[in-house]
C-alpha cells in the first residue's frame, strides 16, 4: 500500500521583507516630508516678499503724496458754492461738533493742492471716509461715495427705500448713456461726498453749469463725457444738521429733483465736447 505525502508551503512575508518594506517606505516618507517642507518655506518667503513689496509701495505713495502737497499744510477740502468757479479750496480740521470745519480760499490760489474734496457742510458725512477716498483716488480721475449701502446709512438719515431706490435708477441710466465708453458702476447721483485730482477738476470745469442739486450728477455725466476714470464707494451717511434739506422735504420736491436730474443727462448727452480750461 503506498502512501503519498504533499509538502504543504506556508504564504507570507519574511521579516527580512518586513525591514525591507518598512526601509523602503520611511525613505519616501521622508523624502515627501521633505519636499513639503521646502514648498512650505518657499510660500513663507513668497508672502514675506510679497509684503514687503506692499509696504515699499504704500510708502513710496505717502512720500509722493506728502511732496505733491509742499505749501498747503494740509489735506485740500473742497465745497460746492454752485457755479463751478464758486469753489472754496481749503482743509480739514477736526470738529468734535461737526467732524470737520473748513478755511479756504479760492482754487487758484491754493499751492500744492492735488487732491480736492467735496462735502456737504450739513454733518451728514464723516471726515473718516477720507482716507477711503485717498486710497482709491490713486487709481481713479474721480472718486464719488454712495448712499446706497443700507448698512452704512444712520437710520435717523431721511434715504428709504423710495428715495434710495430713486437714486439708484436715475444713476443706472447716467451709467448707460455712455455704457460704451466709460464702464462704470454708480448707484448713486445725489452723494456730494467725492474726491478728484485738480487736474481732473480743470478738465471738466468748462462743463459745469448747474447750481441746484443737479450739480453733483453734472460733475459725473462731465466726467464721462471727457472719459475719465471714475470709482464709486460706499460712505457713511447720517442725518442732516439744521432740519431736512428743500430738495427731499416731500415727495413733490423730489419728482421736481428727479426730473431735474433727467434734463441734466439728456443735456450732456447731446451737448457738444466744451475745450479744457487752461492750467
Amino acid at each position: 500500500m503506498e502512501h503519498s505525502t504533499r509538502s504543504t508551503t506556508s504564504s507570507g512575508f519574511t521579516l527580512i521583507e518586513m525591514l525591507v518594506a518598512i526601509a523602503i517606505f520611511t525613505i519616501l516618507m521622508i523624502g515627501l516630508l521633505n519636499l513639503l517642507d521646502n514648498s512650505t518655506r518657499i510660500s513663507k518667503i513668497e508672502s514675506a516678499l510679497a509684503d514687503t513689496q506692499e509696504n515699499v509701495r504704500y510708502a513710496t505713495y505717502h512720500l509722493m503724496r506728502t511732496a505733491r502737497m509742499m505749501g498747503g499744510s494740509t489735506m485740500p477740502f473742497v465745497r460746492g458754492g454752485g457755479a463751478g468757479n464758486a469753489w472754496v479750496a481749503g482743509e480739514v480740521h477736526d470738529n468734535p461738533a461737526t467732524n470737520f470745519s473748513i478755511w479756504g480760499t479760492s482754487l487758484d490760489n491754493m499751492p500744492g493742492s492735488d487732491i480736492l474734496i467735496l462735502s456737504e457742510a450739513d454733518g451728514s458725512f464723516r471726515s473718516s471716509d477720507v482716507k477711503k477716498f485717498l486710497a482709491y483716488i490713486e487709481d481713479a480721475g474721480m472718486v464719488i461715495g454712495t448712499r446706497t449701502t443700507k448698512q452704512m446709512v444712520d437710520q435717523a438719515a431721511r434715504m428709504n427705500f423710495i428715495i434710495r431706490m430713486a437714486n439708484v435708477l436715475w444713476a443706472k441710466i447716467l451709467q448707460m448713456m455712455w455704457f460704451f465708453t466709460n464702464e462704470t458702476r454708480f448707484t448713486d447721483v445725489g452723494c456730494t461726498y467725492r474726491a478728484l485730482w485738480k487736474e481732473t477738476y480743470q478738465k471738466i470745469r468748462p462743463g459745469l453749469r448747474a447750481v441746484g442739486p443737479e450739480f453733483s450728477l453734472e460733475m459725473m455725466a462731465e466726467g464721462l463725457r471727457q472719459k475719465v476714470k471714475i470709482v464709486e464707494i460706499p460712505v457713511k451717511y447720517f442725518q442732516r444738521e439744521g432740519g431736512e434739506s428743500k430738495h427731499s422735504v416731500s415727495y413733490y420736491h423730489l419728482a421736481k429733483t428727479a426730473l431735474k436730474m433727467l434734463r441734466t443727462i439728456v443735456r450732456k448727452k447731446l451737448e457738444r465736447s466744451t475745450k479744457q480750461a487752461p492750467s
